[in-house]
């Protein structure tokens, strides 16, 4: 029987389709908070845990440009909601934290964009509920609420750059230039410890950027504090002006397999690398860098056209260490892509053992399985891996887009991650067809079509650059597009399993490529569509 005679058709109904892993399954948008003016929410996201014990995850979320407490002009200073959600990762309420309500009793000033950066930091007194670190500016500084199970403020700190921890040695600004994260338990006293970024720190040339790893006591005072910069903490690169390091970094997993956990620091990088860098640091157990591998923005490719023969490049600014998707030990990495088809994006990065980038997934509007909407603007402004939340079985990643589009107002999705590489559209396909590793340059990618159950005939595979979905035909769906045709393979079957290696080139030009395969069984009882593979090419 032809292949052609196989997919034969005479209409497309298109719809979202998705690709590789870690790509886009389906998006569900949390509901923001009801204001007359703008308000930037989702700019910074972080996990609080179970704030309240109903045994399900709980959100804080920055509103930057929130005006409560504006005056009769209305000016901003910025607030922070805490978002209960329910076992089905919808949310269940809200609470509010500003200068007029939630019991914070700081005194904030215009245009101090409270909430711009936050992240909880773990259990510092002991009650059972993670503390929240919140940035504002003018001076810059931290907050430090320790909060109630309802979301409301039980007590605060400030935190600034001149406590003597620092040694005189942290540089401020008018404006808070860096990231909050979580960090472990670094003096094994207990207490969690986090990390600091001062983007504005001058190590060796103006603005070189530093992240700084702050010890805490139980009280929210501060304990010490070790700088991780040009020259400084192990860390060998030598920095240029302006190079902002420290402007986001997450710990990461243990990325060479030594048994320490790892670091990844965002810098903006200057003349040298427009865009910026994602940089892996290793470190020892007391959070001392032995070795580094950076990769630019350019490395990355976040490629877009905003005109006829006009190029771009997305700068990266946000991380987000995922789950290992792929299951080879190192966890993945979510990359904030500024103006990505001009609306944002996230460049999901698969790192090797060596912190190098093996492949990258680019997530956009309309691309990797997100819905094309119109009122995207800045998709991958804030990010908070959130693990299963709503318990299917697929990891979920909070991804926040500040929507200029709509007026700042802004909004939260949950975006759930394929965690495999089959496809099967409508479910109408046997799964037939499997990978056993993923393609990779220089290698031979084995797939493997099961055409059990048919009198033996021919088999078919065929692998496109372009996939396909709703569009039904009498031996099934079909999942991939045959007009994008990359290669087809005929091979007769004897009613088992057929086993083909397809040879990867080692043509670097291939990374990043998605390749979208499905299979036919043909013979009696009659010819059969697989389901579909959808596999990105890396190194």
């Amino acid at each position: 029987m032809r292949l052609s005679t196989l997919l034969l058709v005479s209409s497309f109904l298109a719809r979202p389709v998705v690709a590789q892993v870690g790509s886009v399954l389906r998006e569900a948008r949390l509901p923001e908070p009801v204001s007359p003016f703008d308000t930037a929410f989702g700019s910074s996201l972080s996990s609080l845990g179970d704030l309240d014990g109903d045994g399900f995850q709980d959100l804080a979320v920055g509103a930057p440009i929130d005006r409560d407490g504006g005056g009769p002009f209305h000016f901003s200073k910025g607030a922070v909601w805490i978002l209960f959600l329910d076992g089905d990762g919808a949310v269940a309420r809200m609470a509010k934290i500003s200068e007029l309500s939630g019991g914070f009793t700081g005194t904030l000033t215009f245009g101090c964009q409270f909430g711009a950066n936050l992240s909880a930091i773990g259990d510092l007194d002991g009650d059972g509920r993670q503390e929240l670190v919140v940035s504002a500016n003018d001076p810059a500084r931290l907050y430090l609420l320790f909060l109630n199970a309802d979301g409301s403020v039980r007590a605060q700190r400030e935190l600034f750059h001149t406590d003597p921890v620092f040694g005189g040695e942290m540089d401020a600004e008018r404006d808070f230039i860096g990231c909050v994260a979580p960090f472990y338990d670094v003096d094994h006293d207990g207490v969690p410890d986090f990390l600091w970024g001062s983007g504005v720190d001058d190590v060796g040339a103006e603005n070189t950027g530093a992240l700084w790893i702050v010890r805490m006591n139980s009280d929210g005072t501060l304990k010490a504090a070790s700088r991780i910069a040009s020259g400084q903490g192990g860390f060998t690169a030598s920095l240029e002006a302006d190079a902002l390091f420290g402007v986001s970094a997450r710990r990461i997993g243990d990325v060479d397999g030594d048994g320490v956990e790892d670091l990844g620091v965002i810098d903006g990088a200057g003349d040298t690398a427009p865009g910026g860098r994602l940089w892996v640091l290793f470190l020892d157990a007391d959070a001392h860098v032995l070795g580094q591998r950076a990769t630019t923005a350019a490395e990355i490719d976040m490629r877009w056209n905003s005109g006829p023969g006009v190029l771009n490049v997305s700068s990266i600014g946000r991380l987000e260490a995922v789950s290992d998707l792929d299951g080879d030990g190192v966890r993945e990495l979510a990359l904030g892509a500024d103006f990505y088809l001009r609306k944002g994006g996230v460049a999901l990065v698969f790192l090797a053992r060596d912190g190098s980038m093996r492949k990258r997934l680019a997530i956009g509007n309309g691309t990797a399985g997100l819905a094309e909407d119109a009122d995207r603007n800045d998709l991958g402004e804030s990010f908070q891996f959130l693990g299963d939340v709503d318990g299917d079985g697929v990891d979920d990643l909070a991804v926040g887009d500040v929507a200029r589009a709509r007026g700042d107002l802004g909004w939260v999705s949950v975006l759930a991650l394929a965690p495999d590489a089959i496809r099967n559209g409508l479910g109408l396909n046997p799964l037939t067809l499997s990978e056993h590793a993923e393609p990779a340059l220089g290698s031979a990618w084995k797939l493997e079509l099961d055409c059990g159950g048919h009198a033996p005939d021919l088999a078919f595979l065929l692998a496109s650059d372009g996939p396909r979905a709703g569009f039904v035909v009498p031996a099934g769906e079909l999942l991939v597009d045959p007009r994008r045709r990359i290669f087809l393979v005929v091979r007769p079957h004897g009613g088992g399993v057929l086993q083909q290696l397809v040879p990867v080139p080692s043509d670097l030009a291939l990374v990043n490529r998605l390749v979208h395969v499905q299979g036919a069984c043909a013979g009696a009882p009659g010819a059969q569509l697989s389901n579909a593979v959808y596999a990105l090419i890396g190194r």
